[in-house]
Formats: C-alpha cells, sequence, structure tokens
C-alpha cells in the first residue's frame, strides 16, 4: 500500500526528526528574513541561541550547519557564526561550470564511485550536531516533495548532501562535495514525472542512509548511499531515455538480484 509522503519524517523510522529541530531551524531562518542580523554580522553564540529559543547547543549547532549548507551563514572555527545572506536564493551558487543534461550519466557515476565512501565516513564521525542537522535538511527535503518544487528539491538536496560531507570531517571530501553534489542534484527536475511509489521509495532511500549515520553503522550508510544512486540511475534510463556507462549498467542490474 502506498503511503502518502509526509509532511515531517515519520517517528516510526529510524533517524526520525524532533519536531525541536524543525522548529529551532525554522526560527532562525524567520529571524534572519527578518533582519535581525545585518549581512556580515556575527550571530550571538550558540549558548544564547539555544537560551533564546528554548533549545539544547546541539541542536542549534544542527540548525547553523544546515543553513550554512545552504549559504546563508559561514561558521568560522574559533571565530563564530557569521551571516552571509539572507535567504537560500540569495545564496552563492557552488563554483562549478555549467553542466546540461547530456552530463546526467557522468554526474551519477561520480556520485557512486565518491558518495558511500563519504557517507560511510560520515556515520564514522558524525556527532550529534551533525544528526541534527541531517534531520532537519531532511525535513527540508521532504516539504520541498509537498510542495512539487523542483528547484527547492533541487537545493535541498544538495544541501543534505553537503551537511553530510561536513560530518565526514575530510576538508578534500567537502571540496569535493561542493564541486559535484550541488550540480548532480539538478538529476531532480525529473523528479516530479517519476510514479508516486517511486518518488516515495526515493524519499525512503534518504530516510534509511540517515538512520543508518545516525546509528553509527559504516557499512549500512555505504549500502544506503549506492541504493539510492542506482535507484536513481534506474529511473533516469526507465523515464528520461538517460543511456548509462557500462560500468553503472552493471551495478543497476546487480541491484536488488538483477540479472
Amino acid at each position: 500500500m502506498n503511503m502518502p509522503l509526509p509532511t515531517a519524517l515519520p517517528s516510526s523510522l529510524p533517524g526520525a526528526v524532533s519536531g525541536k529541530e524543525d522548529h529551532v531551524l525554522g526560527s532562525l531562518e524567520d529571524m534572519i528574513a527578518s533582519g535581525a542580523w545585518a549581512v556580515g554580522s556575527r550571530l550571538p553564540a550558540e549558548r544564547q541561541l539555544a537560551e533564546q529559543l528554548g533549545a539544547s547547543r546541539n541542536t542549534v549547532r544542527g540548525a547553523l550547519r544546515v543553513l550554512e549548507a545552504r549559504g546563508m551563514v559561514e561558521i568560522r572555527k574559533g571565530s563564530g557564526c557569521y551571516l552571509c545572506a539572507t535567504s537560500t536564493q540569495t545564496a552563492p551558487a557552488p563554483r562549478t561550470p555549467a553542466l546540461d543534461q547530456d552530463a546526467w550519466p557522468e554526474r551519477l557515476e561520480a556520485c557512486f564511485v565518491v558518495l558511500p565512501g563519504l557517507a560511510a565516513l560520515a556515520a564514522e564521525r558524525a556527532d550529534a550536531a551533525d544528526t541534527a542537522a541531517l534531520e532537519a535538511a531532511a525535513v527540508a527535503v521532504s516539504r520541498a516533495i509537498l510542495g512539487q518544487d523542483s528547484a527547492a528539491l533541487a537545493r535541498e538536496h544538495a544541501g543534505f548532501l553537503l551537511v553530510l560531507a561536513r560530518a565526514a570531517r575530510n576538508p578534500v571530501l567537502l571540496m569535493v562535495a561542493e564541486g559535484m553534489c550541488a550540480k548532480s542534484s539538478t538529476v531532480f527536475s525529473r523528479f516530479f514525472a517519476f510514479p508516486e511509489p517511486d518518488r516515495e521509495a526515493v524519499f525512503s532511500d534518504l530516510v534509511r542512509l540517515m538512520g543508518a549515520v545516525r546509528q553509527g553503522d559504516p557499512d549500512a550508510a555505504r549500502a544506503c548511499m549506492q541504493e539510492r544512486i542506482l535507484r536513481l540511475c534506474r529511473l533516469l534510463a526507465e523515464h528520461a531515455a538517460v543511456r548509462f556507462s557500462p560500468f553503472m549498467t552493471r551495478h543497476m542490474g546487480r541491484e536488488e538480484g538483477r540479472p
């Protein structure tokens, strides 16, 4: 039986988000939009924000990392958190060359090679703030799906991947993610052409990945990321006639015991 896409992650699923993390992220976005701080200024310390919002410092830290992934703030180690933009629409785009739809096979092949290992590393190294940030980012993805907003879905999915990359604690991998993942998220421009059960499965893959990171299970995180990418490849092959390399085709066939 098909389940409707959730307005927030169901609590029965692993890594489910609480209302508190979502509330803190929304409150910070509202404060920024209202002009509480000028672009370039330093935000109050995490302790002050936690007291003001009635949340833990870990929850606040996770929300700030989501905003950083969206390009709205910059967290400077030893200095604090600074406002870069008042909305995701005005956040700077990743400095990567533009690629057209014909490059989707190469983008997803690169993701398949790089991202499963990154996910495994994130599962080993993520702290409570990282998991809170992933949960908040997943809620933002679900909202974009409910709103059937392709641009928002691409943006929020890129934000989720960048939060995951920061959790891996490897600056080189973060640079790779910034240069690759955001642009790869453009495959979601075709997302709403997929049948609803397939859309639900793609979102469920994200929830399982988040649960594996939360549980500190690198093998499960690696497998979840591989399954998620291969599912997207199969959907693009079926519904958008995208042709993949023999390397990816072999892996797509092996997935779920396919010949």
